[in-house]
This record gives structure tokens, sequence and C-alpha cells, in this order.
């Protein structure tokens, strides 16, 4: 399976993509904030798009954010005197609040799906390191709080714990969630990652990762945020003699989430059965399926890839995990 990744910072020319999603390019992105200085890197991301399918670009165009030379220009006084004037009533009231008010730090929140089996160790990772290296932006030390749960959304564990500049922040999960029947098997929960910055700074490098380590081989994948209700296409080619597919999905609202999984698609003149599964997750709960195609329907599919498509009744993120028949090796991505 294929892992996302973020363009080198260092070797990054004006025609290289930094957000593949909406076909960002470095020039655009600089020509905006040239035409723009004055917005804020929130702002950009709401203007361009960026960042908003997928986050493995954050850093690259936080990095750039802050690095690209452009000029700031403050509006003079008359214009300062126009734009103050312009204000509505409730504008300026919370203006007013905003300026008396203490500042309070953000709440940075990932999940990611726990898998338990024979073998297997799952930790996650919070780094908290300078750009580069280099020992200049990095982000301020970070109160980060773990909430692990089942299947059933029941809180295993939880536990906070603090992740200084120019340091990393490794902590099990895995440890927290009942092993399953069988070493042929796979069991599952979810663990919530919620930082907090200590003072006011850059979230730099903290974005939480999350590390596999089985018997064979190692895997990670970054945290993202839910995805809503609604349809989703996953393809791929899956091969049962040589691969393992299961879907992990965890449902980030409090409600019973109904999701529903389809496959194959978009087959029907190979006369294939498709296979219909329905799940009820409860509130904050996890749930895992393993794609079950036959050595028969695998033949048949030969040269076309595998569709699957589910559906899901509530906020959500599903995550595809890809292992060796023994369940030794593993990759995962997002979808």
């Amino acid at each position: 399976m294929m892992v996302k990744k973020s363009i080198p910072v260092p070797d990054a020319k004006p025609d290289d993509l930094i957000c593949a999603c909406k076909g960002l390019r470095l020039k655009d992105y600089h020509k905006e904030l040239q035409e723009n200085p004055e917005l804020s890197f929130e702002d950009v991301l709401n203007k361009t798009g960026a960042g908003s399918s997928c986050t493995a670009c954050l850093l690259d165009l936080e990095y750039f954010y802050v690095s690209l030379p452009r000029e700031k220009n403050a509006p003079n006084k008359a214009a300062k005197a126009s734009m103050a004037d312009e204000r509505s009533l409730k504008r300026k009231i919370f203006d007013f609040i905003d300026r008396i008010s203490p500042s309070v730090p953000y709440k940075l929140a990932n999940r990611f799906p726990i898998i338990s089996g024979a073998g297997i160790d799952q930790h996650i990772w919070v780094s908290n390191r300078s750009l580069l290296f280099e020992g200049d932006r990095c982000g301020p030390s970070f109160d980060v709080d773990f909430t692990a749960r089942d299947a059933a959304g029941n809180i295993c564990h939880r536990q906070r714990l603090k992740v200084e500049p120019e340091a990393a922040l490794d902590f099990m999960v895995s440890k927290f969630i009942a092993p399953p029947q069988s070493d042929s098997e796979l069991s599952v929960g979810s663990v919530e990652v919620i930082r907090r910055g200590k003072k006011q700074g850059f979230r730099g490098t903290t974005r939480p990762q999350t590390e596999i380590l089985a018997r064979d081989g190692t895997c990670s994948v970054h945290g993202q945020s839910y995805k809503y209700p609604g349809e989703r296409w996953f393809s791929l080619t899956h091969v049962p003699n040589d691969q393992r597919v299961f879907l992990s999905f965890i449902n980030f609202a409090a409600t019973e989430n109904e999701v529903t999984i389809e496959y194959p698609m978009n087959v029907e003149d190979l006369q294939l059965r498709k296979r219909h599964f329905v799940t009820k997750i409860p509130g904050n709960g996890a749930h895992i399926h393993e794609v079950q195609v036959t050595n028969s329907e695998a033949a048949a599919l030969a040269g076309r890839h595998l569709a699957i498509k589910w559906t899901a009744s509530t906020e959500y993120n599903c995550h595809i995990f890809c292992a060796s028949p023994d369940l030794g090796r593993f990759s995962i991505d997002h979808s």
C-alpha cells in the first residue's frame, strides 16, 4: 500500500506540488502570500483549500508560511480608521472581549485505531522537534492527554504526559486492549490524543504518529481529524494468498454509528456476488472488518482493482491495514 509522503522542504522547487490533494504548487502558494501578506496561516488554508482533504502537507505549508519572503505593508492610519469604522457593533464588542481575555490553549485532537494480536505492539509518538533540527522555531511544552477505549467505547486507560521542546514522547497503547481469542485474529480499540500548548507558540512537529511493531516488520501513519457521515470508496489489488486486508472504523460520536460495507463493486459483468455487511458501532467504539475475498473471486478479478464502498451515519475515521497471512507484517493508511 502507498504511504503518503510530504515533499522534502530543502529540495522544493517552484513547480513542486506542496498539496497534492488540491493541486497547489509552491509558486502559487508564494503568490498568494505575496498578494495577501497579512493573512494568518489558517486564513491561507481556508482560501486555498490546502490541507482540508489530507493533512500530510500541513508541516510543509506551515514551514513555507513562515519562511517565504514577502512584504508585510501595514495599512496606514487612515485605512485603519476606515476599517475600524466599518466594523459592526457586534464585531467591536467581540474585539474588545478578545483584547481583555486571557489566552487559553487550543485543543488539538486526533484518534487512532489500536490493534491487538500475537506479537504486536502499538505505540503513539509525539515529537516536539525544531524545524530541520536547527534549534529554531520549536514548539513550546505540550500537555498530551491519552484516552484508550475498547471496541464498545468503554474507557480502559487515561493518562497525561508532557513533551518538552527538542524531545519526543513514546506511549505504548496496545497493552490496554484485550487480545483476540486466536493468534490468527485481531482485536481493536481506539486512543484519543489531545495536545494543549503550555504557552503560545508553534505546533511544529507535534502532530502524533502511531507505530505498529509486528514480528517481521513495522509501519506508521499520522493522526487526522474525523470524516463526515456519508459514502466513501476505496480500491486495492487484493491477493488472498499473499495478504490480508482489514478495515477499522472509529466512531467519533457519543451515539451509535451504523456502518455499511459493500464489495466488490462495479463487477456485474463478472457475475460476482456482492457482499454486504452492516455493523452498529457503539458511541466512541471501534470495529475491525476483514475483507473476505476467495481465491476464485480473486481469479475473476484478475486485472481489476477490488472496489469497496462504505457508508457511515455519524462522524468516524477509517484505516486500512494490509497484513501478511500470518499477521507478521503490517502496513497502515487512512482512507
